[in-house]
């Protein structure tokens, strides 16, 4: 959630949004609570890479008003979780249950429609979509229930390592100025700035390599430097989990090349080398690698060999 978000919220009265990426329904105050249960307390995960606890679960009864047009709806399986700062309505959940939250550009909306009966839009504010509910108390009247569920989201404590991360992990102390240059900002000073590991991992600075003796290549294509890195734990949307990369030592011209498999590093070199022949009008003196598997297999030596290439 971005700044302008939370000083949007910060300036509402009402006390629910919208949200695409929550699967579950948040609620602040246990006290709306039709059914509770605190049996299986779980915690949830928070886009911003925090946990927030939930005290229990249930179901709650609200009036929804859009364009002074009051629906009742029963929100099942929310979580109670006292230590959000807004309650949020799962998207996900909703269109489960046979919702639909149409969102338009011009003006910007989000219209809500319950099996194909239209309830009316929700304008934007700032980059959120605020929901007018009335939350419906076990000891107020007798509840006739006319509309099935919905659903909603979840928060941390708004400390200086958050802002830390939430501004991109500024150097120093860095974010202790901002609330000299903003206004409406939430800020628990109660806790000391902490030492971000990512940043010491992310800016940690590198000794640099020790110079070589050995002269640079004189032309392109004289000397090509190549490495494969791999197997990453994650595959890219086509599947591959290895790159290779191929410098060479002159112009310092360099060319990855995702692969699925190690085996496919001869397949890479042999497209970048005629590439780069074909652009130069020179064939390739010597290729230097770190004697990986896959550069001194046979069919990778053998092609080198053909080619006259040390």
């Amino acid at each position: 959630m971005s700044m302008e978000d939370i000083v949007c919220i910060a300036r509402q009265t009402l006390s629910t949004i919208l949200d695409s990426g929550a699967t579950s329904t948040l609620i602040m105050n246990c006290d709306v609570f039709w059914t509770y249960s605190e049996v299986e307390k779980v915690n949830v995960r928070t886009a911003n890479h925090g946990t927030l606890a939930t005290s229990g679960h249930g179901d709650c009864v609200v009036d929804l008003t859009i364009n002074r047009r009051t629906s009742r709806v029963h929100l099942m399986h929310c979580l109670n979780a006292p230590g959000t700062f807004i309650n949020l309505l799962s998207v996900g959940y909703m269109l489960k249950k046979g919702w639909e939250c149409n969102f338009r550009p011009f003006p910007a909306c989000c219209e809500l429609v319950y099996h194909n009966q239209v309830l009316g839009s929700l304008p934007m504010l700032g980059n959120l979509f605020f929901v007018d509910l009335k939350f419906l108390t076990p000891d107020s009247l007798s509840i006739r229930m006319k509309r099935p569920e919905i659903s909603a989201f979840a928060h941390v404590p708004l400390s200086w390592d958050l802002w830390h991360a939430w501004l991109g992990h500024p150097s120093g102390d860095a974010v202790k100025y901002l609330p000299i240059f903003a206004t409406g900002i939430k800020l628990d000073v109660s806790t000391a700035l902490q030492r971000c590991e990512p940043c010491i991992m992310a800016k940690h600075p590198r000794k640099p390599y020790p110079s070589s003796d050995m002269p640079c290549a004189m032309q392109m294509l004289d000397l090509i430097h190549s490495d494969l890195c791999g197997p990453f734990p994650i595959a890219t949307p086509h599947g591959k989990y290895h790159f290779v990369i191929f410098l060479d030592d002159h112009t310092n011209l360099l060319n990855l090349q995702l692969l699925a498999t190690r085996d496919q590093a001869l397949e890479a070199w042999t497209l970048v080398r005629k590439r780069w022949e074909n652009h130069a009008e020179r064939t390739v003196k010597v290729f230097h690698s770190d004697n990986g598997g896959e550069f001194i297999s046979r069919a990778f030596t053998e092609s080198l060999a053909a080619a006259g290439i040390k």
